[in-house]
C-alpha cells in the first residue's frame, strides 16, 4: 500500500509527495529485512470470563474486590465498518472518551468455564469499548505479571486458578510494588489530583464519572 501510494499515478500528486521516503523502520527487526515478525492486531477474540469487564466498571463501578491491575487509558476505539453506498461512505461509530482510573479484576483472567489451569493477561474478558482501554502496555504489563504470580501460587498451591485467596494474590502483588487499588492509589495525591482523577478529594472515595461528549474534563461531571 505505502508503495502504492508513493508511486501510482492515480495517486493525487500532492499525497504522493506527502509519502515520499516513507519506509520500514532501518534499526527495527534487522532480522528480518525490517519487516516485523507479526502484524500489530488491535482487537481480538477475548475470553468469556467468571465476570466481564465493562464501561459500566470503568466510569462507575471502579472498585472490584478481586483486583489483580489499575487501567486508566481512555476509552478508544476505531470504526470496524466502512460501507459505501449510493456514492457516499458510512461508517460505524468510534469512541475516544476520558476514563477515570480503576480496577482490574483477576476474575476477568480466567474462564467461565471449560479449562481450570488457563489464564488469559492480553485476551481478557471485557466489552469492545472497554477494551480500548485496557488494550496498552501500561496494563499489560500489570495483568502480566499478576498472571506470572497467580500461576506461581496455583502451582506452589496444587489449587485451580479460581480458588486462589485474593487476599494472598494482591498481598503477593503489592510486596513486588504493583498498584492493585485506586483507593491506596488516591491517597498519594494531593486535593486536586485526586478531584482530576475522579476521587472525592477529602475521603478518596471513586466518584462516578459523568462524560457527555470526548471534550469534557473531569471538573463539574462527578457525582457520588
Amino acid at each position: 500500500f505505502l508503495y502504492f501510494a508513493q508511486n501510482d499515478p492515480d495517486v493525487p500528486t500532492y499525497e504522493r509527495s506527502a509519502l515520499a521516503g516513507f519506509g520500514l523502520c532501518a534499526d527495527e527487526f534487522v532480522d528480518n529485512d525490517n519487516w516485523p515478525h507479526a502484524p500489530y492486531v488491535r482487537e481480538g477474540r477475548r475470553l468469556v470470563g467468571v465476570t466481564t469487564l465493562t464501561t459500566e466498571q470503568i466510569m462507575r463501578k471502579r472498585v472490584s474486590q478481586d483486583s489483580v491491575a489499575v487501567g486508566s487509558y481512555l476509552l478508544d476505539t476505531k470504526s470496524s465498518l466502512i460501507v459505501f453506498s449510493q456514492g457516499k461512505l458510512y461508517r460505524d461509530v468510534g469512541s475516544f472518551l476520558k476514563a477515570p482510573v480503576y480496577e482490574i479484576p483477576f476474575s476477568t483472567m480466567i474462564p467461565a468455564k471449560g479449562p481450570k489451569n488457563l489464564l488469559s493477561s492480553v485476551n481478557i474478558s471485557t466489552s469492545p469499548t472497554a477494551y480500548g482501554s485496557v488494550r496498552v502496555e501500561a496494563q499489560y504489563m500489570q495483568l502480566g505479571q499478576s498472571a506470572g504470580t497467580a500461576a506461581a501460587l496455583a502451582i506452589v498451591k496444587d489449587l485451580p486458578l479460581s480458588r486462589l485467596s485474593m487476599q494472598t494474590l494482591r498481598t503477593r502483588l503489592r510486596q513486588a510494588g504493583l498498584v492493585t487499588s485506586i483507593v491506596e492509589l488516591c491517597k498519594n495525591l494531593d486535593h486536586e489530583r485526586r478531584r482530576n482523577h475522579a476521587f472525592d478529594p477529602q475521603t478518596c472515595r471513586p466518584m462516578h464519572y459523568e462524560q457527555e461528549t470526548p471534550y469534557d474534563d473531569l471538573y463539574g461531571k462527578l457525582t457520588p
